[in-house]
């Protein structure tokens, strides 16, 4: 949840006609939702609403105590922005970054890491704070991360208590745009941390850096965090209950330092595939069918990503070419494209790959699933290829829920093993967290 979360009333303002200072509320959501409702247009060229087609790149605000950006405002009766910045005036050509930084709810947990030392005293809780030691990786060619600290006073009144936030901060050689550098550096982050927890987890506050925001501290200059908000999809019927990760980064090959290289390889290898699989995360279908359908989708785009066979038996093989060697010219090359898709390895089959690659515990939780794989390419082809209503290979509601739990369990042990961490390891992990002993204990009825 951003920082700041409200209604702000203010003076809004296109940048190139800095005089024509309108009246207005900035709402923020929870969510990062982002609306602005003005007295009247920005543009006095433009009052027509539903003329305006084009977004406006940048609109500038005072509020009460913060200059404020708002990025990709989409012109319409209600303003609606795609993002803002909080802390500063920011020109179009001043919104590209070399630091951005993330923080996440419990990110210590993960982590490992904290500053934080604290005492139980006859006057309650008191906390210490010294900065831990510097952890900095390399994770691409011209780009790095830091694991950082903010600490703040006591938030509740009469507690000795000091709030930490653990943040992962990217720093790039080359500067990139929001979008781009979000997609690339910040969103491979909150997989990660989604996939250690079992679960959507939302950033609770992004921060960006620019020269053109600092401060002085006696002859030293330090670029100022401002905030960046934009809307988070995030499931709001999540528990709030303390849940620890199945996995820390101590848990990993390599550690921060190791891992995280690593993974940022596996997010640009698997990009399409973890980017349907952690869609089930972040924006969980009301339907079961729905989530079920995305598992099964990210799991053949993984299999298709990734080193397996992609190609059915040598058998079929043999006989596919030896009617290639008797067809007719003119026939080879429609026979060639047909043999192509006849020879592709079927789901059932990448399914049981899938299975035997995330270790022993895989084959355990396959065998929670009677007739897996097939029973699930059966309800999958069913429901896409043929009669949706046919009854052959359905699934109870109960059973489609533990079948999304077993993918979950299968893939996030696959994505563990392509990290580098053994089969025993990766049972140990899985049986002791929450969607393990989900998937292995719970009884679906009919």
């Amino acid at each position: 949840m951003p920082s700041h979360v409200g209604s702000f009333l203010g003076e809004w303002w296109l940048p190139h006609v800095m005089e024509r200072r309108v009246p207005g509320v900035l709402s923020i959501g929870e969510d990062g939702d982002l609306r602005l409702e003005t007295t009247t247009s920005l543009d006095a060229d433009n009052h027509d609403a539903s003329s305006r087609l084009a977004s406006y790149p940048v609109v500038h605000g005072t509020t009460e105590r913060n200059e404020v950006t708002l990025l990709d405002v989409i012109p319409s009766d209600t303003y609606v922005p795609n993002s803002c910045v909080f802390g500063a005036l920011l020109q179009s050509g001043e919104l590209a970054f070399r630091r951005m930084r993330i923080g996440f709810r419990e990110l210590s947990w993960f982590t490992g890491a904290s500053g934080l030392d604290r005492t139980v005293t006859a006057d309650g809780l008191t906390d210490t704070w010294m900065r831990p030691p510097v952890r900095r990786t390399r994770v691409t060619d011209g780009a790095n991360v830091e694991l950082t600290f903010s600490w703040s006073g006591p938030q509740v009144q009469g507690r000795l208590a000091i709030e930490e936030t653990a943040y992962f901060e990217v720093q790039l050689n080359l500067a990139l745009d929001i979008n781009s550098f979000d997609r690339q550096y910040i969103g491979p982050l909150r997989q990660l941390v989604s996939l250690a927890f079992g679960e959507s987890v939302a950033p609770s506050i992004v921060e960006v850096f620019t020269p053109l925001a600092t401060s002085h501290i006696g002859n030293n200059i330090y670029e100022e965090p401002l905030e960046l908000i934009r809307p988070v999809i995030h499931p709001r019927n999540l528990s709030n209950a303390r849940r620890r990760p199945v996995f820390r980064l101590d848990d990993l090959p390599g550690a921060f330092e190791g891992a995280l290289p690593r993974w940022y390889e596996l997010a640009r290898t698997l990009e399409p595939a973890l980017g349907i699989y952690f869609g089930a995360y972040f924006g969980r279908p009301a339907y079961r069918e729905d989530e079920l359908l995305l598992f099964l989708m990210a799991a053949e785009s993984y299999h298709r990503l990734s080193p397996f066979q992609q190609k059915t038996s040598q058998k079929d093989a043999a006989r596919w070419q030896s009617v290639l060697d008797s067809a007719p010219d003119e026939l080879r090359m429609w026979l060639i494209e047909r043999i192509e898709q006849a020879t592709e390895r079927r789901l059932w089959e990448r399914l049981r790959d899938i299975t035997d690659h995330s270790g022993p515990v895989g084959r355990v939780l396959a065998r929670r699933i009677p007739r897996f794989p097939t029973s699930l390419a059966t309800w999958r082809n069913r429901l896409i290829h043929n009669d949706p209503n046919d009854d052959s290979g359905r699934l109870s509601g109960a059973k489609m829920a533990q079948a999304c739990m077993v993918l979950r369990c299968l893939i996030t042990g696959c994505l563990l093993r392509d990290l580098g961490v053994g089969g025993p390891k990766i049972e140990q992990l899985l049986r002791t967290s929450h969607m393990g002993r989900y998937a292995m204990e719970w009884e679906p009825s009919e």
